[in-house]
């Protein structure tokens, strides 16, 4: 699946966008806010539902204007303020429930979410969302590393890749 991250019709939960100020380091809460409003949001609630493409056109700002270190954090705090189920107790278990919470978390065709077990300490995940890379391949390290025993490792292993014009990427997940 291709994701056009223009589409107007595909619209992110309020929440989402809390959590990408939440994100960013606290001295720049203010400038994270005026990003959101210079790409069409404006005070934002929590409640609402907001274009996918404005939160998408802040978030390639951040990357090209402040950096991948900050689209990191802000991959971090997406992952850390997700409303998980209460039943998962493992990192294949979490992986699996992501594609989930992208759904609650978003109206329209948002994207998706593949899982391949690969073995018992590797999933792989296609990704197919128009978020930036560094911002996805962040959460999951997040996601992975709240239901590890041990160390996670988190790398791009596909053969294309969104930021190179493909539909989708391909994460590998060791932990």
């Amino acid at each position: 699946m291709s994701q056009n991250k223009r589409d107007v019709h595909v619209e992110v939960n309020g929440r989402l966008l809390f959590a990408f100020v939440d994100g960013v380091p606290d001295a720049f809460e203010r400038a994270a806010f005026r990003a959101l409003e210079q790409h069409g949001i404006e005070d934002p609630d929590p409640s609402d539902w907001y274009p996918q493409a404005d939160l998408v056109n802040t978030l390639e700002y951040v990357e090209t204007n402040v950096g991948t270190a900050t689209l990191k954090l802000i991959g971090q705090a997406i992952a850390k303020e997700t409303d998980w189920p209460d039943d998962i107790d493992s990192v294949s278990e979490a992986l699996e429930a992501v594609d989930d919470a992208h759904d609650q978390n978003h109206r329209g065709d948002a994207g998706e979410y593949r899982v391949e077990h690969v073995n018992p300490r590797t999933i792989k995940v296609e990704t197919c969302t128009p978020y930036p890379c560094v911002l996805e391949e962040a959460m999951f390290k997040r996601v992975a590393t709240e239901f590890a025993d041990g160390i996670v490792d988190v790398s791009e292993v596909g053969d294309e890749c969104r930021s190179d014009g493909a539909g989708c990427c391909v994460y590998r997940i060791e932990a």
